[in-house]
């Protein structure tokens, strides 16, 4: 699933429009639109290209992951974190629970984990449901913006920042049943231009991998820029 995010939904009304684009014996694509019914001239706001198949395994092709990172343990490794400023910038996001490593730089990294520029989060809805296929995305976007490992107060640096998604790419890469945990590992290749990328692996308890993402952002100051402010990324 390709997804382009144009500009920012307004208030009111609104419309998803659906368009079949193929159909396939093992794969169909559709595109979807979201117009605001409120902007002048039905304004699109996103669009996506969604590739529908099945995921479920049926034995015809010997599977592989390979395994190249360890993976955090829950309950030895990790403690649970939650922060109200993020919360106020990523409401959604205080519909889960977050553990991640600990260490002197939780909780946004550790050197024990794949260093600066990785993210582990260990994750569970705070209404004690089940993950579901229709959660990844949505959790793709719960994961604070890799390039506050590098700021210098770390995490109180996402309130000098507009942080945009401009595009999400997500791949299903098996079938996903009801989960009470998941495991996201986040990297980053470059922060250049204003503009940041986000390299998101989804993982049940087991260590499969259930999604792999890529999140673009945009880096806007909020107020007036200054030397003091750039200098803290």
């Amino acid at each position: 699933m390709s997804v382009e995010y144009l500009e920012p939904l307004p208030q009111g009304r609104f419309e998803i429009a659906l368009e079949t684009l193929s159909i396939g014996k093992r794969t169909s694509t559709i595109e979807a639109r979201l117009k605001s019914l409120e902007a002048h001239e039905d304004k699109i706001c996103t669009i996506a290209i969604v590739r529908l198949g099945m995921l479920r395994d049926e034995g015809h092709v010997t599977n592989i992951q390979p395994s190249v990172w360890p993976l955090p343990d829950r309950t030895k490794d990790c403690t649970r974190w939650s922060d109200a400023s993020y919360y106020y910038m990523n409401p959604p996001a205080s519909t889960v629970r977050m553990w991640t490593p600990s260490g002197e730089n939780a909780p946004l990294w550790c050197e024990a984990f794949g260093g600066q520029n990785t993210r582990y989060q260990w994750v569970k809805l705070d209404n004690e449901k089940k993950f579901t296929l229709e959660h990844l995305p949505a959790l793709a976007d719960l994961v604070p913006p890799i390039f506050l490992n590098y700021a210098e107060n770390g995490m109180a640096a996402a309130s000098s920042w507009g942080i945009p998604t401009t595009a999400l790419n997500i791949m299903f890469r098996s079938e996903v049943t009801p989960q009470d945990w998941l495991l996201t590992r986040t990297t980053m290749k470059r922060l250049h231009g204003g503009r940041f990328d986000m390299n998101i692996e989804i993982l049940n308890e087991d260590g499969k991998l259930l999604a792999s993402c890529v999140q673009i952002c945009s880096v806007i100051p909020l107020g007036k820029p200054s030397s003091q402010t750039a200098g803290k990324l």
